[in-house]
């Protein structure tokens, strides 16, 4: 039995006698502190919480596990921050309560417990007392519960950072480099905006407390659009890292690869002007200083005006402080502007008014031609260029009939996608499909005004294309001619995209142009969404689009907005043509996941996990659809393309294990570390082992560390070299590799690659793909892509692999389809625990197959409703053993082949023979592995038993006790091992003693 986990069940066990003993009052002590564990939490990369090998993060919520009896579901635990002289400690507090005491009544007659639940709740109830119950620090010496509202206020807010090379923590870095980090709170999400100039090869940007000491930290990659701006989003991030930031008590740092510590630096701080701002400037020096500023200008349309707060960092020197400066606005370097002021020598804010006397100016503040510069009496300078305020959000316009100007049913449907530039342009991609008629107008129009007539931007049409034998089309481009008032009144979503066609004189279709938050898949280039246009005729004037994403593992990412002509309810599914059953997945309905209103529109995200294998296919290929249901008559539809690969090997891996990995908690992870040659690897890293590094690959799956070696691809050539690994054909971009000095490199696999060199893919979790081939191309482009398949004229459902490991499938043998009968749901209204789906209501402990228009009945998902509460999954599957699989007409999973090749069988596992390493061992056979978990292959010793095959390390006393500097690597395993045990035996002593 492992002993450190007896020892952290014991110590729960004598923390919940206090809450199980009768006659003890569990609401007077308030908190218990947990016995936490001591030797791993120093292993963590962020602040939180170790128990029993389990980590949490701060403000992380749990209900602790005590075996034989299961989760204590009354008890509830959180993480709760530590501070010691203001500074957060990277060990938190592990504080429990028994809420069964507080459980509120539930408003309602007929309650019910669900399952994994201590407080009754009320049929369909979306969120309970449990969900917002939380332990937030004390009140004269008492745990407080924070309400929802409270709850949802602390997860918003707006901060900014200035960052400049003198504020680097220990040695100041005198560089030209400045950048501004602009940071939105929404939601316990950090979505973070970093604007730069004379930034060379940032590495990492980090938030750290006033000691240093890392609290969050992500990789900076620049943008493909050559702007200089970088965007990304950090999750579950807790709300005390938020009072930090309205404190002033953290900081932002850019890492650069000579600088590992820093090479700018600046407080977070809130941005009071984040509502008004509309331009901003981030303010460089020309001498390398470490200097720097930022300016936030608010633009008053009417008054012709512009509002301006400078934030400076280094411009007055403190020894001869004479306060007084300058700031002008100049035009190639005439000025147009200018003004001058003191300021106190403990301030570093700057406020003005610029009054704009032309109407050119206007026009020249849009299109970044401006440029506002601060000098002090000493000769210190920092200027920038105005530009449009910073932000990565995307706008985006969904067009349809019913928000047109006569609000008429319309068949068509479209999308527009703008981008704001920094030099004050926008960048456009509108997409019209199902029109009836010529496009006669596109244009970019303002809201209303009082007499009803709307100001017209930009005319967008001549760069309209339409599609062969239709009228829908495309219009891409640019346009250049914004003035500042139309910026304002974009990144405040007063535009409109009006699209009129020669059948309708005032308007077919138009859309609101907002901004919605961002995401990771959407910094990629040429990620657009897919146009939903109506089906049937009462669809007619309503809308949807949908943007589509594989993440890691296979999983199916999705955003889709939709127009509030539809129903209250809707729903979202993934489609083959040809109504093949076994090629459909609902991604979701909005009873289950609530949509937020944006305006005219509504939006819901989400991801999905169970893909059928089928559709990875149709979806790389095009032959995908996507559809929005709403009521019994609206339905939305649109063609689909997706690139991916996971339809080559999505056979051979468990994706469900994959995306489980990915989206799992933290504390997860950890569980399933892997501890090699000395070091513990993440579930899921890849690494090049110590021993053997030059053409092997490692990975960590669950614990289970597994070396791959490269797998080399043909050469065609014939008179191959050979090079680090494996065979390749001399190629006259040697030289330029050794010119540019560039290599190729992918995401996950530290091997370098010169130009021109060919090589399979190393996928984390399943090692080499040889379905997979990459090139090398001048400037250090790696380009990937799959090796083609011929393509099949046989249904996704009949399509099989000859064997486990082939890139491409092949048609099976025909057989003939059983059409399944319709199986009618249950319906009672006034049963007790009923569930409703797409309006329809199942009883209570009932399961039905859902019926998703116009396919009928998805036979191979089913659905479940308990105590009000539905679950749909598609049929689980059991894992095969033989090497040929095929799938039979009608059927949801895979079988064996009966009529496979005996030698193609695997030995039958009572014979007791062990797989291991590519090789076969018999039952009681021992050898010594290529490979161990720590690398030390010398002294791992393995064995087969009973078709299980066990390694263990064995150390040599006599060599280790003349090893007193433990050289030898099977020494060092040995001692570590005691240590780990010494460690165990002190926790479990000292948890009895308490």
């Amino acid at each position: 039995m492992d002993t450190r986990r007896l020892g952290s069940q014991f110590g729960m066990f004598i923390v919940l006698l206090f809450v199980t003993i009768p006659g003890f009052d569990c609401r007077k002590p308030k908190k218990f502190p947990l016995i936490e564990d001591k030797v791993e939490h120093k292993q963590s990369r962020t602040p939180g919480c170790w128990l029993g090998g389990t980590f949490y993060h701060l403000e992380q919520r749990w209900s602790p596990a005590l075996l034989p009896h299961g989760t204590m579901v009354c008890v509830k635990c959180e993480c709760l921050p530590v501070e010691r002289k203001g500074i957060l400690q990277h060990q938190g507090q592990i504080v429990c309560r028994n809420i069964k005491d507080e459980c509120p009544k539930p408003m309602c007659d007929t309650p019910v417990l669900l399952p994994e639940r201590c407080c009754k709740t009320c049929p369909g109830q979306d969120s309970s007392f449990e969900d917002q119950y939380s332990i937030s620090g004390k009140t004269k010496g008492k745990e407080v519960a924070i309400s929802g509202d409270e709850h949802e206020k602390q997860l918003k807010g707006e901060f900014i950072a200035l960052l400049v090379g003198r504020n680097v923590r220990g040695t100041p870095v005198k560089t030209k480099a400045v950048a501004v980090v602009r940071i939105t709170a929404t939601n316990g999400e950090l979505r973070y905006a970093v604007r730069y100039n004379r930034l060379d090869r940032p590495k990492f940007l980090q938030i750290t407390d006033a000691n240093g000491n890392v609290l969050v930290e992500t990789p900076l990659v620049k943008s493909k659009k050559g702007e200089r701006k970088l965007c990304g989003v950090w999750q579950k991030i807790p709300t005390v890292y938020l009072q930090y930031f309205r404190e002033k008590r953290l900081f932002a740092v850019i890492t650069a690869a000579k600088h590992t510590k820093g090479l700018i630096a600046g407080r977070v701080v809130p941005h009071e002007q984040a509502a008004e701002e509309t331009f901003a400037v981030v303010m460089g020096s020309p001498k390398a200083e470490g200097i720097g500023g930022v300016a936030s200008l608010e633009y008053d349309h009417p008054q012709q005006q512009v509002k301006y707060v400078i934030s400076f960092d280094g411009i007055f020197e403190e020894k001869d402080f004479n306060g007084e400066y300058y700031v002008t606005v100049e035009k190639n370097n005439k000025i147009i502007h200018q003004s001058m002021g003191r300021v106190g020598r403990k301030s570093n804010t700057l406020t003005g008014t610029w009054k704009m006397t032309k109407k050119r100016e206007s026009k020249q503040l849009a299109r970044g031609r401006l440029v506002l510069r601060v000098t002090s009496r000493g000769g210190n300078t920092v200027s920038g260029n105005i530009q449009p305020r910073l932000t990565c959000e995307v706008y985006q316009s969904l067009m349809s009939g019913f928000q047109s100007v006569k609000h008429a049913p319309s068949p068509a449907a479209g999308t527009a996608i703008l981008d704001v530039r920094e030099q004050g342009y926008i960048s456009y991609n509108i997409r019209v499909v199902g029109l009836d008629s010529k496009v006669a107008r596109i244009r970019l129009v303002g809201p209303p005004n009082k007499k009803g007539k709307r100001k017209v931007v930009a005319n967008l049409q001549n760069t309209f294309k339409e599609d062969i034998d239709s009228f829908s089309g495309w219009a891409n481009g640019t346009y250049k001619k914004l003035k500042a008032d139309d910026i304002d009144l974009l990144l405040n979503n007063k535009l409109f995209i009006n699209v009129v066609t020669s059948g309708k004189k005032s308007s077919n279709l138009r859309g609101r142009v907002t901004s919605i938050p961002y995401h990771t898949h959407f910094q990629d280039v040429g990620v657009y969404p897919v146009t939903l246009v109506p089906v049937t005729a009462e669809s007619e004037g309503a809308a949807a689009h949908a943007w589509l994403s594989m993440d890691i593992g296979c999983s199916l990412h999705y955003d889709v907005i939709v127009s509030q002509a539809t129903d209250e309810t809707f729903s979202l599914m993934l489609g083959t043509y040809g109504n093949s059953l076994m090629s459909t997945a609902v991604l979701g309905t909005s009873e289950k996941q609530e949509p937020w209103t944006l305006f005219e529109t509504k939006m819901m995200s989400g991801s999905v996990n169970s893909v059928p294998e089928g559709l990875f296919r149709d979806l790389d290929e095009g032959n995908a659809f996507l559809q929005v249901n709403s009521g019994s008559d609206i339905i939305l539809s649109g063609n689909v393309t997706l690139p991916n690969t996971c339809w080559q090997y999505a056979g051979d891996i468990d994706t469900d294990i994959l995306v489980d990995e990915q989206r799992e908690d933290e504390n997860e992870e950890l569980k399933f570390r892997c501890y090699y040659e000395g070091k513990y690897f993440e579930n899921g890293d890849s690494w090049k082992p110590v021993v053997n590094a030059t053409c092997n690959r490692c990975s960590c799956n669950k614990r289970i560390v597994t070396c791959h070696h490269v797998l080399c691809p043909a050469v065609t050539c014939a008179n191959p070299v050979q090079g680090e690994c494996c065979p390749r054909c001399p190629d006259a971009t040697e030289q330029e590799t050794r010119v540019e000095n560039t290599t190729c490199q992918l995401e996950g696999d530290h091997r370098h690659h010169n130009i021109g060199d060919t090589w399979h893919p190393f996928l984390p979790l399943s090692g080499y793909t040889k379905c997979v081939l990459c090139k090398c191309l001048p400037g250090g482009v790696p380009k990937c892509d799959r090796l083609p398949c011929p393509k099949l004229d046989c249904p996704a459902d009949e399509r099989v692999r000859t064997n486990p490991g082939d890139c491409c499938q092949v048609c099976g043998p025909k057989k003939e389809r059983v059409v399944t009968p319709e199986v009618k749901p249950l319906k009672d209204i006034d049963m007790v625990g009923a569930c409703t789906f797409m309006d329809e209501v199942f009883a209570d402990g009932s399961r039905w197959h859902p019926k998703i228009a116009p396919f009928g009945y998805m036979k191979c998902v089913v659905c479940r409703c308990k105590t009000g509460v539905y679950n749909c999954g598609r049929q689980k599957c059991p894992r095969l053993d033989c090497k040929r699989k095929i799938r039979k007409s009608n059927s949801c999973c895979y079988s064996c082949d009966p009529n496979q090749p005996a030698d193609d069988e695997q030995q039958p596992k009572d014979e007791g023979m062990c797989k291991f390493g590519g090789r076969t061992y018999r039952n009681g056979e021992k050898w010594r592995p290529k490979t161990a978990p720590n690398g030390t292959v010398r002294c791992a010793v393995c064995k087969c038993k009973n078709s299980t095959s066990k390694c263990r390390i064995r150390c040599s006393k006599k060599r280790c006790a003349n090893d007193p500097f433990l050289r030898d690597p099977c020494c060092r395993e040995c001692q570590a091992r005691k240590n780990r045990r010494k460690g165990n035996s002190r926790e479990k002593s000292s948890s009895k003693e308490n």
